[in-house]
């Protein structure tokens, strides 16, 4: 590969870097709104819309988090009356999350205000630019798959 079109893919790299720490602190500082951070408010998202469905290893798996920071978010969220953890009918040896009442207000609220604003985010772009956006990330998780297997 030349120097030059080295260089130009080093720079398209650093560009992501700056997209995707720009929309992790869009996130993060919307999240301070509430008085909850991130992780929390994916842990929420996740279990929102799978209430009943999820346990915490699913959500260490799908949300790449350690187990000891799930932990930690279930069980402030357990403290705070949000959620509920029954063990499973299936296997004993796994709890379920639910979201209690005042859970499935609370997430509700937050959940359905960055939808809304995702959803308007989206809206902003052209159905092409939508696409490209899917397409892209696509291909780049498909590249990155591949080149870190390698």
């Amino acid at each position: 590969m030349s120097n030059k079109v080295e260089l130009e893919i080093l720079d398209l790299i650093n560009d992501y870097y700056d997209k995707y720490y720009r929309q992790n602190r869009l996130y993060d500082n919307w999240c301070d709104k509430f008085g909850i951070t991130d992780h929390e408010l994916f842990i929420l998202e996740r279990i929102y819309y799978n209430d009943g469905k999820c346990t915490q290893k699913d959500l260490v798996e799908y949300l790449d988090f350690t187990k000891q920071t799930v932990s930690s978010i279930l069980t402030r969220l357990e403290k705070q009356k949000y959620i509920l953890r029954k063990r499973s009918l299936i296997d004993c040896r796994e709890k379920l999350i639910f979201l209690t009442d005042k859970g499935r207000k609370y997430a509700g609220n937050i959940v359905g205000e960055m939808r809304d604003l995702e959803v308007k985010a989206f809206k902003n772009m052209s159905e092409n630019e939508r696409i490209t956006v899917k397409k892209g990330l696509k291909i780049l998780i498909e590249n990155l798959e591949n080149s870190f297997k390698n």
